[in-house]
């Protein structure tokens, strides 16, 4: 196929990137350009970093989405995605939130890495992301769609940042070293009620094969995950819708926590 036009990228990335400041969602940009492939999803997000970048906000680190078997099925992708975090995106641990600033959150219990040292492919292994890591941390992301009622393609998905919406760090941090990515577990609650729980091995690969992933995706297309930044290494547990009133808590078992609590 041939490239998108960048006169089409810089469409479709305006219209998404309205979609967030207004709080109007649009419908999926697949179901009116069935030409629109994953290389041109990750240049129209890439367009839309540009834009955010450019109005004031800056880049804090990458999430890894559709990290299950499951997930990739349903959105026909050969793989985990990735999108771009941002400072506009970072709660403090137990922060409420208003549902009125999301279109359609729903929460992701995860593991957070933080690089000490820059991360580029390819050929990055688990053993490389391990000596890259600062530290691990319990965390919730509350992934949010531009697209009307999560009614997309992966295509679609990628377009719109992988599907971000905010983050946040729980504690105390963990020692990477000191993890067993596929046998760490962990629980998510609900107001107090279990809502599920998960294994490092609920993300292909785990987590820190996951890391890899993407420090070998991001090379192929001369990207980096630079020393500092902050990496969501793809839900533990399938992502559950939110409601104004609720509290949530991840749990890793004898570890730390990550608590976000929504209002109106």
């Amino acid at each position: 196929a041939a490239p998108m036009e960048p006169a089409r990228i810089d469409q479709l990335a305006g219209a998404l990137l309205a979609a967030l400041r207004e709080g109007c969602p649009l419908p999926a940009p697949t179901g009116a350009d069935p030409t629109l492939d994953l290389g041109g999803a990750y240049r129209v997000a890439a367009r839309v970093t540009e834009l955010r970048i450019e109005g004031g906000e800056a880049r804090r680190g990458l999430k890894i989405g559709v990290t299950s078997t499951g997930a990739q099925a349903k959105l026909g992708l050969p793989g985990p995605s990735w999108g771009t975090l941002f400072d506009s995106m970072v709660l403090e641990d137990g922060a409420e939130v208003s549902i009125g600033d999301l279109l359609f959150p729903k929460i992701e219990p995860e593991l957070a890495f933080v690089l000490k040292h820059r991360l580029a492919g390819p050929g990055v292994t688990p053993a490389d992301v391990l000596a890259a890591t600062e530290a691990v941390f319990p965390a919730l992301e509350i992934a949010d769609s531009r697209i009307d009622r999560w009614q997309m393609t992966g295509i679609d998905h990628v377009a719109d940042g992988a599907s971000s919406g905010r983050y946040l760090l729980g504690g105390p941090a963990m020692d990477p070293g000191k993890i067993d990515f596929a046998e760490i577990a962990i629980r998510l609650t609900r107001s107090g009620e279990h809502a599920g729980e998960g294994v490092g091995t609920n993300a292909v690969g785990t987590p820190l094969g996951c890391m890899a992933g993407l420090a070998n995706q991001l090379g192929a297309a001369g990207l980096a995950i630079e020393a500092g930044e902050v990496v969501m290494s793809g839900a533990l547990i399938a992502p559950q819708a939110v409601t104004a009133g609720e509290i949530w808590t991840m749990e890793v078992t004898g570890g730390g926590k990550a608590t976000v609590q929504f209002i109106r």
